[in-house]
């Protein structure tokens, strides 16, 4: 009797697991398709990215051939776009050329500013009229004024015998509001306690 071939057990994983590769690779060289085939599809699937791209592709070399010549245009316009205004004053808008350091735009300017500066003073009247119209007046209202820099005993001297008036009024309304809480804060302890006292009897 021959004897029985032997095959050890790590070569027969190891073919066994290269088996379908092997026979992938088989398949895949019988059945390849030449380069010719695959441009006639992407000529027909993806033209219009392939035009695109093209013509990108163009422009670029055109502009990295335009900066490696040293055009003054590709230049100025690459300091504007890439320095960011480190050589000069930096700008987050747009300047208007015609008018930019010319005599028509300062004139522009001095009439910007002084619309700017009427429009602050009718607001400022405004609130001062607001502000003298109320008839009664809180500690609230003298600080804000005080805040927007109007001196509270300035305002005192010209309202005179009208402003001590008014500071009488809110005073005797401070003090009356003050005793009426006083009043119901006493009454509610003192039913909290009787209250208190039968539920504990």
């Amino acid at each position: 009797m021959p004897p029985r071939i032997q095959i050890p057990s790590h070569v027969f994983a190891f073919s066994l697991l290269m088996t379908p590769g092997v026979i992938y690779g088989m398949y895949y060289q019988r059945n390849q398709k030449d380069e010719e085939y695959f441009q006639e599809e992407l000529q027909k699937n993806y033209s219009t990215n392939i035009t695109v791209s093209k013509a990108k592709r163009a422009d670029m070399v055109q502009f990295v051939n335009a900066v490696r010549g040293g055009s003054e245009e590709k230049d100025n316009d690459l300091n504007e776009v890439l320095k960011a205004g480190k050589d000069s004053m930096k700008r987050n808008y747009a300047v208007d050329k015609d008018l930019y350091g010319t005599t028509k735009g300062m004139e522009e300017k001095k009439k910007i500013e002084q619309q700017l500066k009427e429009k602050k003073q009718r607001r400022r009247r405004k609130e001062q009229n607001e502000d003298s119209s109320s008839p009664e007046k809180d500690d609230t209202t003298t600080t804000t004024s005080v805040a927007r820099g109007i001196k509270s005993d300035k305002k005192e001297e010209e309202g005179g015998k009208q402003s001590s008036g008014d500071n009488g009024i809110a005073s005797a309304t401070n003090t009356s509001s003050v005793l009426a809480v006083a009043g119901v804060g006493i009454a509610a302890a003192t039913i909290g306690f009787l209250a208190g006292g039968k539920r504990s009897s």
